[in-house]
């Protein structure tokens, strides 16, 4: 995701441009869980104001993901 709008998107749609080879709840899961193992990934978007059960995140929250993984 190179431009970031002002809405909220989908956890599971970032999930899924992360994993396209996985089916929906897998991808989910394998985001979820990379953004538990990746040092200091959790702590940056908690301060943002996620919590992990968020379906919806902010275009801000998608910029740390994106800072700490790459983009999708």
């Amino acid at each position: 995701m190179r431009k970031h709008s002002l809405t909220r998107v989908s956890f599971g749609s970032l999930a899924i441009r992360y994993y396209p080879d996985l089916c929906y709840k897998s991808a989910l899961r394998g985001l979820r869980n990379e953004i538990r193992i990746t040092r200091g990934l959790l702590p940056a978007l908690q301060e943002c104001g996620y919590h992990e059960r968020q379906r919806m995140i902010t275009p801000k929250q998608v910029k740390v993901i994106e800072d700490y993984l790459g983009e999708p």
